[in-house]
């Protein structure tokens, strides 16, 4: 986990799917990304999300409200010269 006072980055969690799911179908989220998401398009993004923390140590993180540590965002930690899971 990486935290400043009103934030954190943090490992995704089974609670995080719904909002995240909503995030990647909400078309002002994706008006500058290619195409919104759907429900297995989002759940296996996050599952990737997460392998890629885990076998790197860092990349794209659950971003939370410290005060309420629930899924607001997501945000992340990249090399150039590895393969993003996006």
């Amino acid at each position: 986990m990486i935290a400043t006072d009103r934030l954190m980055l943090r490992r995704w969690q089974i609670a995080d799917r719904d909002s995240f799911a909503g995030m990647n179908a909400d078309p002002r989220v994706m008006a500058h990304l290619p195409t919104g998401l759907s429900r297995p398009q989002s759940d296996r993004l996050m599952g990737d999300c997460d392998d890629h923390i885990a076998a790197h140590g860092f990349g794209p993180w659950a971003l939370a409200l410290r005060i309420r540590p629930y899924f607001v965002g997501m945000g992340w930690l990249h090399r150039v010269d590895l393969p993003s899971p996006l």
